[in-house]
């Protein structure tokens, strides 16, 4: 009995120091989470190039932040040309308080479905971090 009051008396300590609130306040990054209600700065930004197969390229973005109206511009803009992708490069993250967690890259082939879905991903990333912060 003893040992059980002992450790209900650390975990009422812990659920003190961290509070009690729900779990979607904890954000996960590689080696732990991150509690948002502690959260100070929280910015995103991605880079978008691809090269096609006749050697043109086109920035469809370039250190932008990761909105809804950026991904559309960014899909818009790799649209406009019918060209086979020959080569992409590409770079998102969402930092949180210094913190930077590096969003998916492209799986399968390079195709503009595949792309699209790849920045869509992005975009339901930070969106699912903006829900948890709300």
């Amino acid at each position: 009995m003893k040992k059980f009051s002992i450790a209900m008396a650390i975990a009422t300590v812990i659920l003190f120091i961290t509070g009690c609130e729900e779990s979607s306040n904890w954000y996960p990054i590689e080696g732990g989470f991150i509690n948002l209600k502690q959260a100070q700065n929280i910015t995103t930004e991605a880079t978008l190039e691809v090269m096609y197969d006749d050697y043109d390229n086109c920035v469809a973005m370039s250190k932008k932040a990761i909105t809804e109206d950026n991904i559309n511009e960014a899909i818009k803009e790799l649209k406009k040309s019918s060209k086979t992708i020959k080569i992409m490069q590409c770079k998102a993250f969402i930092e949180i308080d210094g913190f930077k967690i590096e969003l998916a890259k492209l799986e399968g082939e390079l195709t503009l479905d595949n792309i699209e879905n790849m920045l869509e991903s992005w975009l339901d990333a930070v969106e699912d971090l903006e829900d948890r912060l709300d």
